[in-house]
Order: C-alpha cells, then structure tokens, then sequence
C-alpha cells in the first residue's frame, strides 16, 4: 500500500508547530500538534475516510522515480525559523522522506506537492480554530 504524506514544522515553536496530512488508500489523516501541551490551543487530529477520488487524482500525480531521485534534503529547511516542510512517500515497505524550506518550489513533484499542499490547506481551514 502507498501512503502520502505533506506537512510543515518550526523548530522555534511552542504551539501548533507541526501540520500534517497524511493520505492513503483508506484513511485521511490532518494533525496539527504542539511541542507543548496548551489547554487553550490542544492537538488537532482528524480522521476519515479519503473523499470518494482524491486518492485516484493524488495517484495520478505521483512519480515514483522523481521522489526516489530527490535528495533527503533541499535547501535549509526550517533557517532562520522560517519553517520546514517535507514530502514523504511510502510505499512497498520503503520510504522516502524529503525536507525543504516551507512553501519552496520542488520541480521534480510539484503537482503532487501542488495537490498535498490544498489538501491540508482545505482541511486547515475546516479543523483549526
């Protein structure tokens, strides 16, 4: 089974540091997590069943070969607290995790770094307060 996963992280962060969305098959997966616990801003988990062709439309999008030709890291994620952000695809038993500054342009998988990234900004906007 392949599992996608899209998310940003700041390393100079107490609440709501870590976003995340996580696709496969059978589960959608959104997480917004604090390195901190905080009752006025608890972790955010949500999951559900992947809306009826999202994971035939982010299937489509996904090359193999481009991911596996990527370097574990692009950039300087995260310099300058400006925040990371990492692609992660796992598939076959094996994955490959890429990190690289937040929002940067990743030719080699920007349609599926395009799709990942409305995803969780779609479900943001639907779970965070």
């Amino acid at each position: 089974m392949t599992t996608l996963a899209n998310g940003t992280y700041l390393g100079d962060c107490l609440v709501h540091c870590d976003e995340t969305v996580t696709v496969s098959p059978s589960k959608l997966t959104y997480s917004l997590t604090s390195k901190l616990e905080d009752a006025r801003s608890p972790d955010i988990r949500v999951e559900s069943a992947p809306p009826p062709g999202l994971w035939e439309r982010l299937e489509r999008t996904l090359d193999p070969a481009a991911i596996s030709g990527l370097p574990e890291r692009i950039g300087l994620p995260d310099a300058d607290d400006s925040g990371g952000e990492f692609l992660e695809v796992s598939r076959d038993g094996e994955t490959k995790r890429v990190d690289f500054p937040r929002d940067a342009d990743v030719a080699e998988v920007a349609e599926l770094l395009r799709a990942l990234r409305e995803l969780r900004a779609r479900l943001a906007g639907e779970h965070r307060p």
